[in-house]
Order: structure tokens, then C-alpha cells, then sequence
């Protein structure tokens, strides 16, 4: 099939199989074909972590399980703060660059929407779509790192309780246990859906295979025992690595957490579900795409400087990427228990974003913002750790002694109204003694980037 520039579409599939394709697709969308396909997550086969008390009393109208934990995400708190989280570039005096909510809602939509399409559950989709990210520190991935750093210093017995800190295990802790429902106690999790859960934990990494399958191993009963295996692996692998690592003159922390993030790699988790299938592969085609816009809005790239072969299959704009991207994803997936880009497409993405976008993140990330005028945006990594080892310490030293600080805000905001109980009791059957220090974790990791600096700022005073 020969390229159509018109519409961005090429196949290595018979041009009659891709109409027939887009027919079908059509149908669904068009509300003339509504059955889900053979692969798709049913709703009878959600499993929530705790029985809805209230939903089971017959005082609610009833709706469909992933629908319900869509809102739960939607209308929390934790959620409102990822508009100010950076996506890609921290960048306080541009109004026009992505953050974490909406590229979140971006890649709900397109996940839902590519549900849709195949037949698969577009609620669940969406679901996962929506909490992907939920777990983001501020700062990007900069933040993860900081805040992995902070915990080491804490001690080595500290980082071997904790692990090195992932944004994807953050998110389980999020609706596990930092955020709540509307009208419950704070702390006490949303209660949502494992199949949500499991969705949030796979969608991390940096997926380089055109096709992601679902892991048909792991059922809907087992989905909740998988979540724990991977987050008690990964504190293993951290504590393993801490404690038979030599430091020499030339190694940094940093460095030593790069070498931890490297070995973390190696604790496997797979998507159980399709729909978590769709949100993995659909979390590049969106911020692949949308960090490039955002690297023209600010002065690193031009749209000049793409390789011929970006510009020519896939388009100049974000909006046309994405849409080339969907497009030969539903060719390739539709009918199979597999989500899938052709070879070309994939080999394509994986260059755009190994050989043009990498080193341009390289640049963002020692980039000195002289365009935002904020000197907190100056100078090295180094300084804002110093800012993130100031915030941890002030707010360790708070929870330790909390009768000698009782107006600090992880005092008086964050604990204060918890259901401690609950909180405290999921904290140390996790990380013992070290408990502690994971509430000081997950209060920074759920600062905004401009909370960040407002709070660092005191260190100055």
C-alpha cells in the first residue's frame, strides 16, 4: 500500500484488509457494532481491593466498576496537582508547555478512544489512561531521582527498607494510601479496581518493542498478589544493591542511583489486560509527540531539524504524528490480543526518539531557563538537590519531634485529618522502621513543582 500524505497512512497490510478494517472500526464508532471482542476485560471481572460498603446497602444506583474508578481519579486532589507537575521541561514562565494532567487526560482519551476502536473496555482504558502518572514527584524524572538520593542519605538501612523511588509504585501507594474518596478520612486509598492498580504499576518504561501482549498468566484474582510482588522485588533488588556496593572515590550518588535504576530493570512486570496493553503503548505516542512541540515552543528544536523520515511518514505537527501513530496502531492491532505498530512505524518512533528527542532531554535537563527569569531554574542539578535534601530533612525532623513543630505543613496539613491507623499500619508492614521516612516521600512526591520551590525558598530566609 503506497503512502497517502494526505491522511499519513502506510501499511504493510493488502489496502482491501485496511478498508475492511476502517469499516469495522467505524461500526463501533458509530454505535452499530457494540460488543466487546474475545480479548477484552469484562466488567464482571473487576476485582476491587474492598467490597463498596455503600454501593452493596442498595442506596446507589449502580455503575460500571472502571467508570467508578475513572471519577474516583478524576475528583481527587492528587490528581488536580499533576497541572503542576512538569511533563517534560520545567519552565515556570511559559503558560504553554504539557504537564502531567494534560498529558494524562490526553492519553486517557486516546487510550479510551483506541478501545473503543478494537473492541476492547474503553472504561478501563480510560481508567488507567487517567491514574498513569499519578505518582509523579515534581520536577519529571529529575524529582524521582532527587528524592531516591534524599533516602539514601537517609541511611543505607533506610534506602534498603524504602527502595529506590519509581513513579509507578508511587502511584499504587497514591491510591492505595495517600489519597481518599470524597467524604472518606484522608489516607484511607480510593479503593479502586486491581485491574486499575495492576495498570498503573506496567505502564512504566521506556517500551522499544513495536508490540506489547497481555500476560494472560495473571488473572483477575491474582492481579492484587502481582502488585505486591513487583514493589516488594524492586525494594529487595534496592536493598540488595545498597548494601553490596562499594563506593569509590569517583562514584557519585547520583551515579550510584543510575546504577540501582539499572539494576531495577530487571524485576519483570507485564500488562495482564489489553486496555493496560493500550495505555503502555499509548503513553510514548502521546508525550513523544508533545515533547517535541514543547522543545519548539521553547527554542531547542525546529521543525526543520526533523529527520526526513519523521517528517515524511508520520508529519511536521504533533496533532499529525499522533494521528499516523493511532492510525497504523489500529491497523496492526485490530482482531488480536496484541497491541502492535507495523515494523516501519515502530523502527521510525524508536529513532525519533533514541537519535532526536534523547539528546535534546539532555539539553532540558542542564538547560539554564534564562527565558523564565526565575533564578530558582539556575545553575546545577546539585542546587536543586540541595533544595529537595533540605525540604526531606526539615520535614523528617518535623514528624520526629512533631510537638516542637506542630505548624509545619506535614504536620499540620498532610497528618493532620489522616486516618492513621490505616496509613500508618500499610507503611509499616511495608518498610518497618523506616516508615517514617516514606511519609516525608510521599508528602514531597506530591508537591507541585511551584510548591517545591515555594517551600525550598524558606531554606534562604
Amino acid at each position: 500500500m503506497k503512502l497517502d500524505k494526505k491522511k499519513f497512512i502506510s501499511s504493510d497490510l493488502p489496502e482491501s484488509e485496511v478498508k475492511d478494517i476502517f469499516r469495522e472500526v467505524s461500526a463501533r464508532n458509530l454505535g452499530e457494532e457494540t460488543e466487546l471482542n474475545e480479548f477484552a476485560t469484562r466488567d464482571n471481572e473487576a476485582v476491587r481491593q474492598v467490597p463498596d460498603g455503600e454501593r452493596s446497602s442498595g442506596v446507589f444506583y449502580e455503575r460500571r466498576p472502571f467508570d467508578i474508578d475513572s471519577s474516583r481519579v478524576l475528583f481527587s486532589s492528587a490528581f488536580e496537582r499533576l497541572s503542576g507537575k512538569t511533563q517534560c521541561i520545567t519552565s515556570p514562565g511559559r503558560d504553554h508547555i504539557t504537564n502531567r494532567m494534560v498529558h494524562s487526560l490526553r492519553v486517557a482519551e486516546i487510550s479510551a478512544s483506541i478501545a473503543r476502536c478494537l473492541g476492547a473496555n474503553e472504561d478501563l482504558a480510560r481508567a488507567i489512561g487517567l491514574s498513569h502518572d499519578i505518582g509523579h514527584a515534581p520536577l519529571g524524572h529529575l524529582g524521582e531521582m532527587f528524592i531516591s538520593e534524599a533516602v539514601y542519605q537517609a541511611g543505607k538501612d533506610v534506602f534498603r527498607d524504602i527502595g529506590i523511588f519509581r513513579h509507578n509504585i508511587q502511584g499504587v501507594n497514591v491510591v492505595d494510601r495517600v489519597a481518599n474518596r470524597s467524604g472518606f478520612s484522608k489516607g484511607s486509598g480510593m479503593n479502586l479496581t486491581d485491574q486499575v492498580r495492576h495498570g498503573i504499576l506496567t505502564h512504566d518504561g521506556e517500551t522499544d518493542f513495536r508490540k506489547v501482549s497481555p500476560d494472560r498468566s495473571i488473572t483477575p484474582e491474582t492481579l492484587g498478589e502481582d502488585v505486591e510482588r513487583y514493589i516488594n522485588e524492586v525494594i529487595k533488588k534496592s536493598g540488595d544493591f545498597v548494601s553490596s556496593f562499594e563506593f569509590s572515590s569517583a562514584d557519585s550518588v547520583s551515579q550510584f542511583i543510575s546504577r540501582v535504576n539499572s539494576s531495577i530493570k530487571k524485576v519483570k512486570v507485564a500488562p495482564a489486560t489489553i486496555e493496560a496493553c493500550i495505555v503502555l503503548l499509548v503513553d510514548t505516542l502521546h508525550y513523544a509527540p508533545e515533547d517535541f512541540e514543547d522543545m519548539v515552543r521553547l527554542g531547542v528544536a525546529k521543525r526543520s531539524d526533523l529527520p526526513l523520515e519523521v517528517a515524511e511518514r508520520l508529519g511536521t505537527s504533533s496533532g499529525d504524528m499522533m494521528n499516523s501513530l493511532i492510525m497504523d496502531l489500529l491497523i496492526h492491532s485490530y482482531g488480536k490480543d496484541t497491541i502492535t505498530y507495523s515494523d516501519e512505524v515502530s523502527s521510525i518512533l524508536i529513532d525519533f526518539k533514541k537519535k532526536f528527542l534523547y539528546p535534546k532531554y539532555a539539553i532540558v535537563n542542564s538547560w539554564v531557563d534564562s527565558d523564565a527569569h526565575d533564578p530558582r531554574m539556575l545553575g546545577s542539578r546539585g542546587k536543586i538537590f540541595k533544595r529537595t535534601k533540605y525540604l526531606f530533612d526539615k520535614f523528617l525532623r518535623a514528624l520526629k519531634d512533631s510537638s516542637s513543630y506542630p505548624n509545619s505543613p506535614i504536620v499540620k496539613d498532610y497528618m493532620d485529618g489522616r486516618d492513621l491507623y490505616n496509613y500508618l499500619n500499610k507503611l509499616r508492614e511495608r518498610h518497618g522502621e523506616s516508615a517514617v521516612v516514606q511519609i516525608v516521600v510521599d508528602y514531597i512526591a506530591g508537591f507541585t513543582d511551584r510548591y517545591f520551590f515555594k517551600e525550598s525558598d524558606k531554606m534562604f530566609e
